[in-house]
């Protein structure tokens, strides 16, 4: 019998009879649905609301409740909340069956929604936008306040998993989810989606939830089956959620059962050279086994397969880390074999990889120079500095007046309508910076570097920085002052003609702030949060950046960067320092400036094509790897 026959065998003998099931968590509310649409056990109010018209269907257990939306009904059963589920903690486990929709589907579909003033828990399967959400598709459990934060911003936490888009018509599926302060957990046919760090709790109780419906989600369409739904007041373990699956199975249409191939794994493995230890992130698809926990049998072997170490751990659900003394070993590649077992030494799945562990001292490759080279790699050319002048492919820079740029030209285009200035407010007077001319200490190859004295009244100011073949110009400023001096306010302004600025781009992963600059007025954005923006035309533009806000010293962040539409140009304003400090010793300041285009543009560029992320897939010049790590859109 192979691995998936064992799971099936074992798990069905005992692992009920082990009293693992979630029968040792009572649910303060239970609806079977197998009459009518009232609780079989409740707190509080088991009496259900019926919106539109509901139809017990054959079901999983005996019948079962239809929900969704069919044409114009919108079937939902909606129950009073109080002492039924709460906002501080609690789970719900239910088995819900796709009627007549599947993964493809491109509607809303809704299984739980409760509801207060400021508190909101939803159970429901997402749209389809495509690339424009990460959550396209998938089964959602969010939780959370309903109302904003006072920044604007929602504080939902959300849980997911993808496996919803691979759900069939006639299907079904159980899900359960629990919430705490702490965390919530997502749970999907016996076994673990998503858990997720809340990120606050709701504000208010809930007043009511329900079950079905789409609450006025658009789009919507297509119904579903939902059985044996409970609530409970307490997050239910991983193995009350895993029992409450297996009890059922046996109801299940063969070919709508979860297949119970093994998903063991090993998902990592790292070495802490100080400590002496090997770590393995181990995983596997089942909290238990007949009732107990999964024991991890882990050997290293030799090249000649000997065993020269071996330890066995327990006592986890799903996934854990664990590590072995490895001090003692020689240096040599090691395989790796990891056998999980279950009662009575039942082999139940294994997973095999290797590992090596290096002699002590300096890697291989520390100290080597290969593909480090000073030459310039085309199409790009040298830096060449002539007469204060900075040039590069497509670029100049010119510092004729001293420590910051007086013209900046890119693909011929003059950017600066006047020179970049720097000024403030020292001991209670305006000051300008004063400024040497720059010197020039590497003036030609793959980039040169330049320094400059200058003064902002008793303020000694010290530049220095380099430019790269690449049109990348990096500055640190370093103020200084022989005693104590205060500083209530210094800016550094970047004046654009007017027609050089018309686009810009703020550097926000969503699109405000990106497309056409406004004509009239200020508009402004926290660097401190990206410090990055983008101004510009159709041709040329030019972007600052910076690794950090380090040595500002600003009161109102959101104002960092201002930037001010004038009648015949632009100027973008960096507020350094906006409120009073005493500069006791010296503070570097550092950001970065490039001009754009930054290499030429290839002939054929608009016949460049994107692969797309479903679909056909024609031939495509450009790939973009998608990741989910944004707050809004997969980000290419």
């Amino acid at each position: 019998m192979g691995i998936r026959g064992m799971v099936r065998a074992c798990i069905a003998l005992v692992l009920l009879a082990a009293g693992a099931g979630a029968g040792g968590a009572a649910p303060s509310f239970y609806a079977p649905y197998d009459t009518d649409t009232a609780a079989a056990e409740a707190v509080g109010s088991a009496v259900g609301i019926a919106t539109g018209e509901l139809v017990l269907a054959d079901g999983l257990m005996g019948k079962a409740l239809t929900v969704g939306v069919d044409d114009d009904n919108e079937a939902l059963c909606r129950y009073d909340a109080a002492g039924n589920v709460s906002v501080e903690q609690g789970a719900v486990s239910m088995w819900v069956k796709p009627v007549d929709w599947d993964g493809t589907d491109r509607n809303f579909q809704a299984f739980l929604t409760a509801t207060g003033a400021n508190s909101v828990l939803h159970v429901y399967r997402y749209q389809d936008v495509g690339v424009q959400s990460p959550n396209s598709r998938k089964l959602l459990f969010l939780y959370g306040p309903s109302q904003r934060d006072e920044a604007g911003e929602w504080q939902w936490t959300i849980a997911s998993s993808a496996r919803a888009r691979e759900w069939e018509a006639g299907g079904w599926h159980h899900i359960a989810c629990t919430w705490d302060a702490e965390k919530l957990t997502l749970y999907l046919d016996g076994k673990i989606e998503d858990t997720r760090p809340v990120k606050a709790q709701p504000g208010t109780e809930f007043d009511s939830f329900g079950v079905g419906g789409v609450g006025g989600w658009d789009p919507a369409d297509g119904t579903s089956l939902i059985d044996e739904f409970k609530l409970y007041a307490t997050p239910l373990t991983a193995a009350e959620v895993y029992a409450e699956w297996d009890r059922h199975r046996d109801n299940l249409d063969a070919t709508a059962a979860e297949d119970d191939a093994a998903e063991f794994g090993l998902d990592y493995v790292y070495t802490k050279i100080e400590a002496g230890t090997l770590h393995l992130g181990l995983r596997q698809p089942y909290p238990l086994w007949a009732g107990k926990s999964i024991a991890a049998r882990v050997r290293l072997l030799d090249e000649g397969g000997g065993q020269v170490l071996e330890e066995t751990f327990g006592q986890a659900e799903y996934s854990y880390e664990v590590s072995v003394d490895i001090s003692g070993l020689p240096p040599g590649t090691y395989g790796v074999d990891v056998l999980f077992e279950g009662t009575g030494d039942v082999a139940v799945g294994s997973v095999q990889d290797s590992y090596t562990k290096y002699p002590p001292g300096p890697a291989a490759w520390e100290g080597n120079r290969i593909g480090i080279s000073d030459a310039v790699p085309a199409p790009w050319t040298a830096v060449e500095v002539a007469d204060g002048v900075a040039r590069c492919w497509g670029r100049e820079y010119a510092f004729d007046g001293g420590a910051l740029p007086t013209q900046i030209t890119s693909s011929g285009v003059e950017l600066l309508g006047a020179p970049i200035g720097m000024s403030g407010v020292v001991e209670g007077r305006p000051v300008e910076l004063q400024s040497d001319a720059a010197r020039w200490e590497q003036a030609s190859g793959a980039a040169a570097a330049f320094a400059a004295d200058a003064a902002l009244g008793p303020v000694t100011v010290r530049t220095s920085g380099r430019i790269e073949y690449d049109g990348f110009v990096w500055f640190d400023i370093t103020l200084d002052a022989a005693e104590p001096t205060d500083i209530s306010e210094l800016v550094v302004d970047l004046p654009l003609h007017k027609d050089a600025a018309s686009l810009r781009n703020m550097g926000r992963y969503r699109l405000e702030g990106t497309g056409a600059s406004p004509e009239t007025g200020t508009y402004f954005k926290n660097l401190d949060e990206r410090p990055i923006f983008w101004l510009g035309n159709e041709e040329a533009g030019l972007q600052w950046f910076a690794e950090s806000l380090r040595g500002w010293h600003v009161a109102d962040y959101e104002r960092t960067l201002e930037v001010t539409a004038e009648e015949d140009g632009v100027v973008a304003r960096l507020n350094i320092i906006d409120t009073s400090t005493v500069l006791r010793e010296p503070v570097t300041i550092s950001f970065g400036l490039q001009a754009t285009p930054v290499r030429p543009v290839p002939d054929e560029w608009r016949q460049w094509r994107l692969r797309p992320w479903r679909g056909p897939r024609p031939a495509y010049t450009i790939r973009p790897w998608f990741t989910e790590w944004t707050d809004l859109f997969n980000y290419p």
